[in-house]
């Protein structure tokens, strides 16, 4: 039998990711409608508060390794395709 889905290790993870939350908003949803009028004034800044972090979290660690990844400015070879007048 031959497979017809191929997939990266990142393109995985994004699915995994996806039917987790899929699964998370659906068992969430009841008690969200039992108790809508509880939530309705913190839900939203929590969930901002929540995809804030993440995403500061990410860029600080994705900066991070960029900053690694970089020679200093000693290393680097000046480029051979700029004319200097």
């Amino acid at each position: 039998m031959r497979r017809h889905w191929s997939a990266t290790v990142a393109q995985r993870r994004r699915f995994a990711g996806v039917l987790v939350s899929l699964f998370f908003g659906a068992t969430t949803r009841g008690p969200l409608l039992v108790h809508a009028h509880i939530y309705a004034l913190v839900l939203p800044f929590v969930i901002t508060v929540v995809a804030v972090a993440t995403a500061a979290i990410v860029f600080w660690r994705r900066n991070a390794g960029d900053e690694r990844d970089l020679p200093s400015r000693d290393d680097r070879t000046p480029d051979r395709h700029v004319r200097h007048c």
